[in-house]
């Protein structure tokens, strides 16, 4: 080794070779020359082909200094990293050493060593026992990369330690050092190549007695020119033909192969999703637990069981109203009845989701989206219903009475919902996960929050609908038949005259209702049994809900997964501002229980397959 040899060659004694007696200052400047070019040009005896020195060569080199000299080192070149991911420099020791010292670090580090373009720029020559002269030569100098960077370990702790990287709770700094040491040590043997100019000033001593001159010291005669690695343009310490880009002008890391890594984890920046975090290469440089983007896109289609609860509204919820605009039902005379709602009923389900993810580990987020479902649901009445309330006929005013006698009503719901969504996911990191580095993983999400829905339904109905009214004639004048109207009605009394189906056909059904109402006057507007019929009719609501979805993602690759889930939607609809009137005139249109002012909930709950794009 050339520590060794370096230790047994600085011991040897030094044998001073006799020269010819010479006292004239331009015979001492022709010797103090000749000694000057020997140690100016001499390689030290150092071969860089077999990591041996050369001890004859080395001798003559040291036959050269006085036992007591100290030199400038200007091949102690070490590397100074940058801080933050910087480019760093490359620097030398310029402390003057004794020169066992220097003999001993330059044989130890230094594989080869060539010199080039020297000159002598100035001199002082007028005390032989004190000369001095300027030097300027060009020098290519090569060392191992052990001796550039010191102890790995060290180097990889002060690295690490200069950036602010952020760790998982489950991280390790010391894992991140060992690694950026093992790969250090791993290439400790990497040659470098330096070269750079130097200006050195000599002191010499002649001494007359033995006739020769030695170099007492050498020192900078001015900073020296910027150290110039020869394969490393960008001063990352990372030589281009390690490099994986040899392009890449900007200063990298060992890490990843001289490209940049800020979290020092082996994934270049420009691939690395969480670039200050230290993560692991399998998970795009996060850590396992985190996601590598942030928004994310999904579709879906899939089966819903639909609830649509249809209540009839109560007595006092209806919008008929006097001449005077004052509520006109008599709820005595009147009967709510009653409906059958359907059961669950299903129908189709499909949406679109765009979510945002947030934070250092991307597990929460906001989502918005648009789903669309449709089914149908059929109503019938079980009770029939009567609407009893005040009204006029042109002359009179009276309690126009109208019953639904049956009503099958089938509403076909298209449903448009649009979600505001928390969505919070996580990763499952079983053994077939670790097993397959980290792909193909199994990721679970849940989603929450309102939703506005939008009802665009239509309705198939078939009622059958009898219109009468009751008539009052004044008890208090005596043979007048005067027809009145009061807020109360004695069902028993016999001044009050039934003109609907009922009161016609239960005294006699011969001529009956319908042929009665046919010979009365159009003002009366009355009508036994009448049907009516629309496939048509168009129905639109609005209401908020509360949503709720658990997913299960599986990766194909780490941008793009299937998934498949469950959810569920709950909408109560309250009551509606505008008083419901289900029909008065015999020429009106049927109004759709749907739009009654009760107040009814939709819910449904479904399961869903579907694509989830992450980006």
């Amino acid at each position: 080794m050339k520590y060794k040899i370096a230790m047994f060659i600085i011991l040897l004694p030094v044998f001073a070779t006799a020269q010819e007696k010479i006292s004239s200052p331009a015979a001492i400047d022709r010797l103090a020359r000749q000694v000057l070019d020997s140690a100016m040009n001499s390689t030290l005896g150092i071969d860089s082909s077999n990591d041996e020195v050369n001890m004859k060569e080395y001798n003559q080199f040291k036959n050269l200094f006085d036992s007591s000299a100290k030199l400038v080192d200007n091949f102690n070149i070490y590397y100074q990293f940058g801080r933050g991911g910087k480019a760093g420099h490359y620097r030398t020791d310029t402390t003057a050493k004794p020169f066992d010292m220097y003999a001993h670090d330059v044989a130890l580090q230094v594989k080869s060593i060539a010199i080039d373009s020297l000159r002598i720029s100035d001199s002082d020559i007028k005390d032989p026992g004190a000369m001095s002269y300027t030097v300027r030569r060009k020098v290519a100098v090569q060392k191992a990369r052990q001796y550039v960077m010191g102890v790995a370990k060290d180097y990889a702790d002060s690295v690490s330690k200069s950036r602010h990287i952020f760790f998982d709770p489950r991280g390790d700094s010391v894992l991140m050092v060992n690694n950026f040491t093992d790969i250090l040590e791993n290439s400790s043997t990497t040659v470098y190549r330096f070269d750079f100019t130097e200006s050195l000033k000599v002191y010499m001593k002649y001494d007359a007695n033995r006739n020769t001159c030695k170099i007492t010291r050498i020192e900078n005669a001015a900073w020296a020119d910027k150290i110039i690695a020869v394969a490393d343009k960008d001063n990352d310490a990372v030589l281009e033909l390690k490099q994986e880009d040899i392009r890449n002008d900007a200063a990298g890391d060992f890490t990843a192969n001289g490209r940049p890594d800020y979290d020092l984890d082996g994934v270049p920046d420009s691939a690395d999703h969480c670039p200050k975090i230290y993560g692991s290469k399998d998970n795009f440089g996060c850590p396992s637990r985190y996601f590598v983007t942030s928004k994310q896109f999904d579709g879906f289609v899939g089966l819903q069981m639909n609830s649509a609860k249809i209540n009839l509204p109560e007595l006092n919820q209806f919008g008929y109203v006097d001449r005077n605009g004052k509520d006109a039902m008599d709820v005595m005379q009147s009967k709510k009845g009653a409906i059958r709602n359907p059961g669950q009923a299903a129908g189709i389900y499909a949406g679109v989701n765009f979510a945002y993810y947030f934070g250092r580990k991307r597990k929460n987020g906001i989502s918005v989206g648009a789903i669309y479902s449709k089914f149908s649901a059929s109503y019938q009445l079980t009770e029939p219903v009567v609407y009893t309330f005040k009204s006029f006929d042109g002359a009179d005013d009276y309690r126009r009475q109208i019953t639904i006698n049956s009503l099958k009503e089938d509403i076909t719901y298209n449903i448009f919902n649009f979600p505001l969504l928390y969505n919070l996911r996580w990763h499952i990191e079983g053994k077939k996960y670790k097993a397959n580095n980290g792909k193909g993983k199994t990721i679970m999400s849940i989603k929450a929050g309102p939703s506005l829905m939008l009802f665009r339904n239509t309705s198939d109905y078939n009622a059958v609908i009898d219109f009468g009214g009751i008539y009052q004639v004044d008890p208090n004048v005596s043979g007048s038949n005067k027809i009145t109207y009061s807020d109360f009605l004695d069902a028993a009394s016999s001044y009050n005259v039934f003109i609907t189906s009922q009161g016609i056909n239960n005294q006699n059904t011969n001529p009956g209702a319908v042929n009665v109402f046919q010979q009365l006057s159009k003002s009366y507007d009355f009508a036994s049994n009448k049907n009516y019929r629309d496939k048509k009719k168009n129905l639109t609501r609005t209401a908020f809900a509360i949503n709720a979805t658990f997913d299960v993602e599986k990766e194909i690759t780490y941008k793009f997964a299937v998934k498949a889930g469950a959810h569920f939607v709950y909408a109560p609809l309250p009551e509606q501002k505008e008083k419901y009137k289900p029909i008065d005139k015999t020429t009106d249109e049927y109004n759709s229980i749907f739009n009654s002012s009760a107040k009814r909930v939709y819910s449904a709950f479904g399961i869903t397959i579907g694509f989830v794009y992450n980006f």
